[in-house]
């Protein structure tokens, strides 16, 4: 695509992607919001959705530094065998976001936390089990 010297998009060029996206949507049955809007763009190869396992990897790491500050836990501590309350909350909690908020498989969260797929699943269920409690 063509840009100006500012690295910006001409306008021209972000009308074009609009069009093309909510073709694309209305092709596929979806509303046109901003979330339909960005699989769209994904979907006809113009915006690049991270999926190869080193953006996973990344996006692993990142979750589970956001949950180790706001449980006041080390990353150090999440990644240990430690079963103290507080660490296994925070590690099921993270190992559930990557699960929702990811495209990685079980094994690979499981990579990052040092655990099996099988303690990953065990996690996700029992948090998603958790949520519909209202705990």
């Amino acid at each position: 695509m063509l840009n100006n010297d500012s690295g910006h998009m001409f306008f021209s060029q972000r009308q074009k992607l609009s069009t093309m996206a909510e073709t694309w949507c209305i092709q596929n049955n979806a509303s046109i919001c901003p979330l339909n809007i960005v699989t769209a763009l994904s979907a006809l190869g113009v915006l690049k959705v991270p999926n190869d396992r080193a953006d996973q990897t990344k996006d692993i790491k990142s979750i589970m530094l956001s949950v180790c500050v706001r449980h006041g836990v080390s990353m150090k501590a999440m990644i240990s065998k430690s079963r103290a309350a507080a660490i296994v909350r925070a590690r099921h909690e993270a190992m559930h976001r990557c699960r929702q908020l990811t495209k990685a498989t079980l094994s690979m969260i499981g990579e990052q936390f040092n655990r099996k797929h099988a303690a990953v699943l065990h996690a996700v269920k029992k948090i998603s089990r958790h949520k519909l409690q209202g705990k």
